[in-house]
Formats: C-alpha cells, sequence, structure tokens
C-alpha cells in the first residue's frame, strides 16, 4: 500500500488513519488456450505453495514491512462485498 502510494504521488492519494476497507479480489494469470497444460502447471504450483503455507510466507517475507509501519490491527475494519468475485473451491 505504501508503495502504491508513492507511485501514485501525482494523483494526491492518502492514506485515512484508523480506517481498513477490506474486500475479496483475485489475481489472474492468462495463458494461451493452446496451452493447457501450463495452465494446469500454474494452477498445481500455486495450489501446492497455499497448501504447504508457502504461499503465506512469501507474501509476509515481501509485504509484511509495508503492513506493519500501518499498525492494521488497531484499525476499524470495513467489510466491502464485491458482487461479482466468486470464491474459488
Amino acid at each position: 500500500m505504501v508503495d502504491e502510494l508513492q507511485a501514485h504521488q501525482q494523483m494526491q492519494l492518502q492514506i485515512v488513519d484508523h480506517v481498513v476497507l477490506n474486500y475479496s479480489s483475485a489475481f489472474y494469470f492468462f495463458v494461451s488456450k493452446n496451452r493447457p497444460e501450463l495452465a494446469a502447471h500454474l494452477r498445481q504450483g500455486l495450489d501446492g505453495l497455499i497448501l504447504r503455507g508457502e504461499f503465506d510466507a512469501l507474501f509476509t517475507r515481501y509485504f509484511s514491512a509495508n503492513l506493519e509501519t500501518l499498525s492494521l490491527a488497531s484499525h476499524r475494519h470495513i467489510m466491502l462485498t464485491t458482487p461479482f468475485y466468486i470464491e474459488s473451491p
């Protein structure tokens, strides 16, 4: 979040103290329809990372410093609904 704020300084955005907006979102990898095996390998690899806890470990490694500076645990969290987001099984 801090990196995004710095990257878009021209937009005059700011972080609002003590409020966090939470919402579900997705991140997609697109591959050629002619490469279904590549899509399967990506899915298998990502699912494996999640099951072994490595995905969370990588997230923590690269983003925890920025998140800690924000002290999110002490903020008011507002959960937003995203009607077009469907949780994958």
